[in-house]
């Protein structure tokens, strides 16, 4: 295994990409809650909390 030295250059890459917040029109909870598949059975706390996300708006707080 070899040893690199540190980088002093402490800034991101250019990625050419930009990271926001979420808009108020999507739909987190919804995404989330397709992404498990209905046969396995969602546990109730997490229908909750899935629901809760749906339905609030996204706030600068969130990230």
């Amino acid at each position: 295994m070899a040893r690199l030295a540190p980088c002093s250059d402490r800034t991101a890459p250019d990625t050419g990409y930009r990271v926001e917040l979420p808009r108020q029109g999507d739909a987190i909870g919804t995404v989330l809650r397709d992404a498990f598949d209905s046969d396995h059975g969602l546990p109730d706390d997490m229908m909750m909390l899935l629901r809760k996300m749906s339905a609030r708006p996204a706030t600068s707080r969130d990230h």
